[in-house]
């Protein structure tokens, strides 16, 4: 009776070996896939930048910094806006009152770095709002309607910061070519109008706080071409082939700092630096913003 119960016992061990086996083996079989390209991506990032990303990290000036942290918390809570109101010209319900829309859009950045092309942001988002699977198919499609707002008016933001690189003197067109886009978006009928106006001021705050960031560095430059700066190379992380942004902004970076006569690798550290504290902050904000009640406790205990 003791031999067959330890037979047993022997048996139950080896299956919860081959269970445990089984369940870390793709763990590190993915482990394996990524590390060479996380290792690839740090060696790329630290060539671009060189050995100064350290001697710009001492240099960082807390005052600007903040200030770009303040600016992207900003962005994050305007996305909010507009994502209620992507979510009225779908017609979803129950639809979240402003306040509450833009303290789940804050608390949900937490995510951003789960999933790339803020996929994460917009799960959390829809899973805090309340939305079962049935809201599914509308929150697809609010998700896409938010990415091609955003892209647009990024793409046209970006062209119109890089006539500041053609010619210094171009600064007045592209302050006429942002006034523009600001009399278009007025002018446009039905719900897209603050699709778009959302849209633009969650782009100019993002933009915005990292011109403060990489600022906040020690790069001297004028404020429109810190901000053209920004643009050109927060338009360059929409390619597909990066996490964040890493590498592909360092780059963008690089290739700009001759035409605004700045050092390339400093540059390119001050982007990294700069991005990478802005990110701990927005999701140190984020986690903060679950202290914020959303307005809508109440009704949802009544």
């Amino acid at each position: 009776m003791l031999a067959k119960e330890a037979r047993d016992t022997g048996v139950e061990g080896e299956d919860h070996s081959t269970e445990t086996n089984a369940g870390t083996s793709p763990l590190r079989r993915w482990t394996l896939r990524i590390l060479p390209a996380v290792i690839a991506l740090g060696a790329s990032i630290w060539w671009i930048s060189g050995a100064g990303v350290l001697a710009v990290l001492r240099g960082c000036r807390i005052g600007p910094m903040v200030l770009g942290v303040m600016l992207q918390a900003g962005a994050a809570m305007v996305a909010g806006l507009r994502w209620r109101a992507v979510l009225v010209s779908v017609r979803a319900s129950p639809l979240r009152a402003r306040r509450a829309a833009m303290v789940l859009s804050l608390r949900a950045q937490a995510a951003v770095v789960l999933a790339p092309g803020g996929i994460g942001v917009d799960v959390l988002r829809g899973f805090e709002a309340g939305y079962g699977q049935a809201m599914l198919g509308r929150l697809t499609k609010v998700a896409i309607l938010e990415r091609l707002a955003g892209a647009g008016v990024l793409t046209v933001i970006a062209v119109a910061s890089s006539l500041l690189f053609l010619s210094p003197r171009w600064g007045g067109i592209l302050v006429v070519c942002l006034a523009a886009l600001f009399i278009i978006i007025l002018l446009i009928p039905g719900s897209f109008r603050p699709i778009l106006g959302w849209t633009t001021v969650n782009q100019l705050l993002a933009l915005g706080g990292l011109a403060s960031g990489i600022a906040a560095t020690g790069v001297h430059a004028p404020a429109a071409a810190l901000v053209s700066i920004a643009a050109v190379a927060a338009f360059a992380t929409m390619l597909p082939v990066s996490f964040n942004g890493y590498g592909v902004r360092e780059l963008a970076l690089a290739m700009l700092a001759p035409g605004l006569g700045l050092n390339a690798k400093v540059l390119a550290a001050s982007g990294l630096v700069a991005s990478t504290i802005l990110l701990a902050g927005l999701m140190i904000a984020a986690l903060g913003a679950r202290m914020i009640p959303t307005g809508e406790e109440k009704a949802g205990h009544e």
